[in-house]
């Protein structure tokens, strides 16, 4: 184990317990703030999460609301920092401002947690002796809005990014998770549970195409950042995630999903590498109400089922694995690398 003084990694202003584990270069954080209360940590008057709290930084700084915004830390790998010298020429993003409790339904959330890095959503972690994580969820294209309403119809719109996104990265394993009680970071107070919000708004702050980042928190290394950061800048990315996001697994969803990429010249069986036998096994299935009932895309017309119906599970993989391909074929064409490198703060790291 390997101790790090607070001044090498730039943590001014602020006391903090911190453990390095050099092998792995995690950066594991524990506060006492107005709810926690943890018996290794020394007191905390307020922090804030910064640009660089994801993965690849990790920061804190203090500021002038009074009291600690619950303590929610996003846990990522360690880089010094090295702010440049014009890093006040251009805007970084805007401090979280609000976060919706998470209660994750799954045992590898808090590894893909972990591992999630990019600019536009944060998983916040906090950890308390002898009880388990919570999570929050976050992101900064929230934070330029004044109210929980409009908070929550933005934070709808881009959670259905979110879900599409995971749809794809674990097809036949994601279920949707709620969003819980709105918290605003700003006040440390909770505004409870509002409800559903409009999946139609715009998803991202009109701000953020002037945002700057640091090299820390790239969304090119995680399939869901990197597809969400790509729907920022490719319509169709956007629509076909928020599809699916909004809709969910079923054969209509992902019938339409081919409809996207057909409409876009993509070649579905080429991209899920498979036969152009079973992509007509799964039109034939989703079509036909005699082979699945009410969950097919048209009523009863007389028409022979498939000998061999295909399962829902066989459709989602078959057809999100080519949703996956084209996405993946999007990055490139839109040279996706190139996009987020001309958005960093300084070039060459």
């Amino acid at each position: 184990m390997t101790q790090r003084s607070a001044s090498w990694w730039n943590f001014s202003s602020v006391e903090l317990a911190t453990l390095v584990d050099s092998s792995l270069s995690i950066c594991r954080v524990r506060i006492r703030s107005t709810r926690l209360k943890s018996r290794t940590a020394r007191p905390l008057s307020a922090i804030r999460k910064s640009e660089s709290t994801s993965r690849g930084h990790c920061e804190r700084r203090s500021y002038g609301h009074g009291a600690a915004p619950q303590g929610w830390l996003a846990v990522g790998m360690l880089t010094p920092s090295r702010p440049p010298s014009h890093a006040s020429m251009s805007p970084l993003p805007p401090d979280l401002r609000w976060s919706f409790l998470l209660t994750p339904n799954a045992s590898w959330f808090e590894s893909f947690a972990m591992q999630l890095s990019g600019p536009d959503i944060s998983i916040l972690m906090d950890h308390e002796d002898d009880k388990p994580t919570a999570f929050a969820w976050s992101s900064r294209h929230l934070s330029d809005l004044a109210t929980p309403e409009e908070v929550k119809d933005r934070a709808t719109a881009l959670k259905a990014l979110f879900d599409g996104a995971m749809y794809v990265y674990m097809p036949g394993k994601y279920r949707p998770l709620q969003l819980g009680e709105l918290y605003d970071l700003d006040e440390d107070r909770r505004l409870g549970y509002l409800g559903e919000g409009d999946p139609l708004v715009a998803p991202f702050s009109p701000t953020s195409i002037a945002w700057r980042y640091r090299p820390s928190v790239s969304p090119m290394e995680h399939p869901v950042s990197r597809w969400i950061f790509l729907a920022r800048h490719i319509d169709v990315a956007k629509h076909l995630l928020q599809f699916l996001g909004v809709n969910g697994i079923t054969w209509i969803s992902l019938y339409a999903a081919l409809d996207f990429l057909k409409s876009n010249k993509a070649d579905a069986a080429a991209l899920a590498k498979a036969s152009q036998a079973q992509m007509k096994r799964f039109t034939h299935t989703a079509n036909n109400f005699s082979a699945i009932g009410p969950f097919a895309r048209h009523g009863d017309l007389g028409q022979e089922p498939p000998q061999n119906p295909m399962s829902l599970d066989e459709a989602s993989k078959l057809v999100l694995a080519a949703v996956r391909g084209y996405l993946e074929q999007l990055v490139i064409e839109a040279m996706l690398s190139s996009q987020w490198e001309a958005k960093l703060l300084y070039q060459g790291w």
